[in-house]
């Protein structure tokens, strides 16, 4: 049934919503979200959690223009609503699904995004936190001019501070989760785990497709945790070895599960050490990368050969 719901927050913050299903912007397994409007008629996303448990990210102190971040919680009837500002945008997983193809000839659009996304992350990761969840589902395109003009990094569920070493609120992401993540060696998981995330999403927005792609769950994590990110033939040599160094991953002898504790960490250490120590770092290598290859050829053979 079609009704009004009013909620009170802090400061004497006041947001509405329509509660019929019309007025979903969101449905997933823990939560779901609405498009509403504050005290001043401004559009915020309301975002209804499935349990009574306090948010992580509720902590977080990183705040970036990039980072579509938490603005109020509010507690009601034994519920939790979290209020977000509201983007208007496609998430980075419509648009690859659009049929739209990659970004990877797109010069301005690409560096637009990726510069957005990796200068919030750069805000959360000198604030002590990683996100967790990096996967183009929580990258929010945004257009002007029918271009894509940046982009905002949402949903911090599974964010933490790398001095709790504690696990993530719920699952690690599919496909996207670096190998620390999925092995549980929590004490290890920081900005590079990110920016493990940041590699796998820059091969797939250049070319469209996933890196790695199974229907058995099982069978997809052992490829997320042994097969090398496969090198793109028709890319520059250069943007592969950043690709590979972003993504770089333990060569375990044995199965891991065969293992040592302290033998696995440190096979998983190494493979960290060689990863960009955090998102900034991977900005720098990239654009870096672009100005030396911009010098040698022309645009449309930077990314390919």
């Amino acid at each position: 049934m079609k009704g009004t719901q009013i909620l009170r927050g802090l400061g004497g913050h006041e947001y509405r919503f329509e509660t019929d299903r019309t007025a979903l912007l969101h449905q997933g397994k823990f939560s779901v979200g609405y498009r509403g409007k504050d005290q001043e008629g401004l559009p915020v996303f309301i975002k209804r959690l499935k349990g009574d448990f306090p948010p992580r990210e509720a902590e977080m102190p990183a705040r970036h223009p990039a980072l579509v971040a938490l603005r109020d919680l509010v507690r009601q009837q034994n519920e939790v609503y979290l209020i977000y500002p509201f983007v208007e945008g496609l998430t980075l997983r419509q648009f690859l699904r659009a049929g739209a193809g990659g970004l990877g000839r797109r010069e301005e659009e690409l560096l637009a995004v990726f510069r957005d996304i990796c200068q919030g992350l750069e805000a959360m990761h000198q604030a002590g936190w990683y996100h967790g969840d990096l996967k183009p589902q929580n990258i929010l395109l945004l257009f002007c001019d029918g271009k894509i003009g940046g982009a905002r990094v949402i949903d911090f569920g599974k964010a933490s501070p790398f001095y709790r070493a504690s696990e993530p609120a719920g699952d690690f992401p599919l496909v996207y989760a670096a190998p620390e993540m999925i092995l549980g060696a929590y004490t290890l998981v920081d900005a590079r785990s990110d920016v493990y995330s940041l590699g796998l999403l820059l091969y797939e927005t250049i070319g469209g497709q996933r890196p790695y792609h199974h229907e058995h769950p099982e069978l997809l994590i052992q490829m997320m945790l042994n097969l090398p990110l496969p090198p793109d033939p028709v890319l520059a040599p250069e943007l592969n070895g950043l690709l590979q160094r972003s993504t770089a991953k333990p060569v375990f002898g044995i199965p891991p599960v065969q293992m040592q504790e302290d033998e696995k960490i440190a096979v998983l250490q190494e493979a960290i050490g060689r990863r960009p120590e955090s998102a900034g770092a991977f900005l720098d290598t990239l654009l870096a990368l672009k100005g030396n290859l911009r010098r040698k050829m022309k645009w449309w053979e930077l990314l390919f050969r």
